[in-house]
């Protein structure tokens, strides 16, 4: 199985404001997964919130969730609340992002390095 890619907000929203998400999609087509969280955000923004609609209306991306309550959900709320000695907390669509990509085996597509970097290293992302 191809390993699927999830975008955080800061990755994802700047290839929207540019109006170039089809440089991701031609790379990843099929692959890409959006957190609830990440869309969440982006919503924001009206005219991001309609391309992200449109992407996944066209299914070219996925919108996924993280269960409450489950491993998942509780390493989320970890990473945006309690984290361990020595971390700092994240943002939402960064630590969704993280945490699926861990469940999913996947590959994370972030430009937020200096916040996450730890957290990369301790899960092997």
């Amino acid at each position: 199985m191809t390993e699927p890619l999830f975008l955080d907000t800061d990755c994802l929203s700047t290839f929207l404001c540019v109006g170039q998400e089809h440089l991701v999609l031609q790379l990843y087509a099929g692959r890409i997964g959006i957190p609830q969280q990440v869309y969440f955000e982006l919503r924001r923004v009206q005219s991001m919130k309609n391309r992200v609609d449109a992407l996944l209306n066209t299914k070219r991306v996925m919108l996924y969730q993280i269960t409450a309550g489950s491993d998942s959900g509780n390493l989320y709320l970890k990473l945006t609340a309690h984290p361990d000695q020595g971390y700092k907390i994240i943002g939402s669509g960064e630590a969704a992002a993280i945490v699926l990509t861990k469940e999913n085996n996947g590959i994370l597509g972030s430009n937020n390095m200096r916040d996450i970097f730890p957290y990369i290293r301790a899960f092997n992302l």
